[in-house]
């Protein structure tokens, strides 16, 4: 199984990994996800008609919502995030996992906004002259 990023975001996938984020894959043991169940998600999603630029939302919360299954069923939470000597603790893991929930609903939301068919704008014909 594979896992790569490219900061450039020029696919589906480099985008969800950027919003998940699951952008530190070297080596790719350290990915979330692989590229593999990244795609087969991005597939069933288009499969049930969430296409274009709605897909990278709904698949970001699909995949989200199995990172929190994964920290619920082994009891764990989201509580410390520590980058070198720069780190970030939460209140507790309920908040933790608040948060989450809440950013999977918000991503779901614009997925459902990017879905609804836009108004089409009317070419107005002819010309109005001032005589």
């Amino acid at each position: 199984m594979s896992a790569t990023y490219d900061s450039t975001l020029p696919t589906d996938s480099d985008y969800v990994r950027f919003l998940v984020p699951d952008t530190d894959v070297t080596p790719s043991t350290d990915a979330k996800f692989s590229d593999e169940e990244i795609a087969a998600t991005i597939a069933e999603e288009q499969s049930r008609g969430r296409t274009g630029g709605s897909t990278k939302y709904f698949v970001t919360a699909v995949l989200l919502g199995i990172l929190l299954s994964k920290f619920a069923a082994r009891g764990e939470g989201i509580r410390r995030k520590e980058v070198d000597e720069l780190g970030l603790e939460f209140g507790s893991r309920d908040s933790a996992e608040r948060a989450l929930q809440r950013r999977i609903a918000e991503l779901e939301r614009r997925g459902k906004f990017l879905l609804q068919p836009r108004p089409r704008l009317m070419k107005a014909y002819g010309s109005v002259s001032a005589t």
